[in-house]
């Protein structure tokens, strides 16, 4: 899709800068040094090409302003989100429904991805936390010994997005893999 999205705006971007240099071509015949094509009249006919020269730079100079602007704001955005946010990733294989910060209800063998932030809690009802702390690295409470960390061949298994930072399974008491 990001491939395609970078065709479509290297084609739109080509075709007006085709556009402008042959706005700018007519406004050098035109109106540049001595020309063959200059006219000496002052009637209203000598301001079209004028009009068709400005309107065929015009929106080539738009395009390129309003693109820049576009990619410095996608750009701060994703700056300002990566900085702050991070994504997890679980499944819950523990047989049981599992409450999220007392509003989110995770069923069995249903997986879900969390947005959580620098210094902020996850709060699991059956006794895990998650949090970030200020060095962007994950701290995990589990004193049941619950949480499995998953690598590279079970994200594909489990069908976890490429976006998420982390992805942990929830297991049956004391089946994890990480200890607190």
């Amino acid at each position: 899709m990001i491939q395609k999205n970078n065709k479509s705006n290297n084609i739109i971007s080509s075709i007006f800068l085709g556009l402008a240099i042959i706005g700018f071509l007519i406004l050098s015949l035109k109106y540049g040094g001595r020309s063959v094509y200059k006219s000496n009249s002052n009637d209203i006919s000598s301001i079209y090409p004028l009009l068709a020269g400005v309107s065929l730079i015009l929106p080539y100079l738009f395009y390129v302003l309003l693109y820049k602007r576009k990619l410095k704001h996608i750009g701060k955005i994703k700056k300002i989100r990566n900085e702050n946010e991070f994504e997890i990733f679980i499944l819950n294989k523990s047989k049981k429904t599992v409450m999220i910060n007392h509003n989110t209800e995770l069923e069995d063998n249903q997986g879900s991805v969390f947005k959580i932030k620098k210094n902020e809690l996850l709060i699991f009802n059956n006794g895990i936390i998650f949090k970030i702390d200020k060095n962007n690295d994950i701290d995990i409470e589990d004193f049941k010994n619950q949480i499995i960390g998953l690598g590279d061949e079970y994200l594909k298994k489990y069908n976890v997005p490429n976006y998420v930072n982390w992805a942990f399974i929830i297991a049956k008491p004391n089946k994890g893999d990480i200890t607190s």
